[in-house]
Parts: structure tokens; sequence; C-alpha cells
């Protein structure tokens, strides 16, 4: 005999639902527009396949499951065609669980940036003072605990929602262990600095000396000391990779035995005429 499929199925099950039966979470961790879907939803059109989405029963405006974690996925597969999905059941997740849960499942997939995992952060907090835990590092602490993060990690996140808007909107990509950085420049050198890493592309390394530089002198414009820094790294690699290639002709000429005492006097040449 057949057996009947389960409207309510029991807690961590999986089960297929219709797409008009899904909505997004208003306590998932995740609330910019900028969500990368275009791999996802290519993906997907690809192989038809989708991990499952993270949901519990709470009906709302005529759809019975609330996303907690999945969203990226219920959005792309929504672009890329799908009309159902599978989910696993999590009705025994209350919203500091979802909260926790939706914070956790986004960073397996796409680290969350530095204003969206402070914003949960504070949103779990709050919780957590309805629950009776009034003092800021008890809070700190559980957060720590649950959430494998280190008590610098949750302040950072903490102080980055409280920069200004016009700089909120541009941090989004910005490398998260350099935001507490960023923050301690004044507001005019935190954008000037934005602008620049947008606009030249820079890498993490490149950044952060350049954030070092622009502490020490905040006078001299963001772009021009941005500029020195990567002449002074293509001019380095440019002199290592000649040095490197006369070295190696001295090796095929003389042998190995002369290459150290010429080695040393064609570095020592090398340094004082760049006055590296």
């Amino acid at each position: 005999m057949k057996e009947k499929n389960n409207p309510n199925p029991p807690v961590g099950q999986t089960r297929e639902v219709g797409v008009d039966e899904l909505y997004p979470s208003p306590l998932n961790a995740r609330k910019t527009n900028n969500l990368k879907l275009d791999g996802l939803i290519k993906s997907i059109q690809r192989d038809g396949k989708l991990e499952s989405l993270h949901v519990r029963t709470n009906e709302k405006k005529g759809k019975k499951y609330e996303i907690v974690g999945g969203l990226r996925g219920f959005l792309a597969g929504k672009e890329a065609g799908l009309s159902t999905f599978t989910v696993m059941v999590h009705d025994d997740w209350d919203d500091l669980k979802c909260m926790v849960m939706s914070s956790l499942l986004n960073d397996l997939h796409l680290p969350l940036n530095p204003i969206d995992r402070g914003n949960q952060l504070k949103l779990i907090i709050h919780e957590l003072e309805k629950r009776g835990m009034n003092k800021k590092e008890d809070s700190v602490k559980w957060i720590s605990e649950n959430m494998c993060m280190t008590r610098t990690e949750i302040y950072d996140s903490l102080q980055a929602i409280k920069l200004s808007d016009d700089v909120k909107d541009k941090i989004q990509e910005f490398p998260k262990s350099l935001v507490p950085r960023l923050e301690a420049l004044p507001e005019e050198k935190q954008l000037e600095l934005l602008e620049v890493w947008e606009k030249r592309g820079l890498k993490r390394d490149d950044t952060s000396k350049l954030i070092k530089i622009v502490e020490l002198d905040a006078k001299i414009p963001v772009d021009e000391l941005a500029e020195r820094i990567l002449y002074t790294w293509n001019l380095q690699v440019r002199l290592t990779k000649e040095l490197f290639e006369k070295l190696d002709n001295i090796v095929k000429k003389e042998g190995a035995r002369v290459l150290k005492d010429k080695a040393s006097k064609m570095f020592i040449g090398w340094l004082m005429e760049y006055e590296l």
C-alpha cells in the first residue's frame, strides 16, 4: 500500500514544495542586493540541481514555509525556472536559532559582508536581551561560543554598522579584516580610499599598505599614494626578474662556484641604484 505524503513532515525531514509555498525569512542575515546570482543560475540551468533549502513552517499571506537558509539558491532557482524546491523542515527552530543558523548557513556559500554581519549580530544581541541576557559582554560570549567567532570579530562587526550610510554603500565587497582600520580614518578619507580601492581593483595586501600610509599622512591624495604603491611593486617585480636573469646567465657561462661573489655585488649595486 502506497504511503501518503505527510503534509507536516517530521523535523529535519526533506520534502518537495512548490515555489508559491515559499517566502524569504525577515530573519535572514543577508539583506543587501548584491547577491551574485549569475553563476548559481547558470549552474542550476546546467545541472538542474540545488541543495536543500532550510525552512520552518510559518504561514504568511498564503505561503507556508519561511526560508531561513538558502535564500540565494531560492532566488536563483526562481530565475532559472524551477517550480519546486527540496526543503528541510526545522520547526524546532525559534527566532534566535533562525538568526544564528541563517548567519552560519550563509557563510558556508558566500560570506556575509561586514554590514550584514554587524546588523545580524545586533539583532541576536537584542533577542538575547529579551531573554534576560542584559550585559553586552555576556551576549558577546554567547555569540562567540555558538557562532565560532572571536570577540574581536564580533566587536569589529558591530562597529562596522556605525559607519556613515555613504561608506556602508561602498563597503559591501571590501576585505572584512581591513574594516576596523578603515573605520579609524576620518570619514572623508574613508570614502576617498574606498573609491580608489574600487577604481584600481586593489588587492588586499596593497589596500592594507595604502591604509597604513594614509594613517601616517592624510594630507596627500589617496589616489597619489596608491600610484606610488603600485609603481614600487611593479618596479620591484621587474627588477627582480632582471636580476634573476643575470644570475642565470652567470651560472650558464661561468658555473655556480663564482655565483656567490658576483651575485652579492650585483644585488648591492641594484639596491643603491634604485634606492630600495
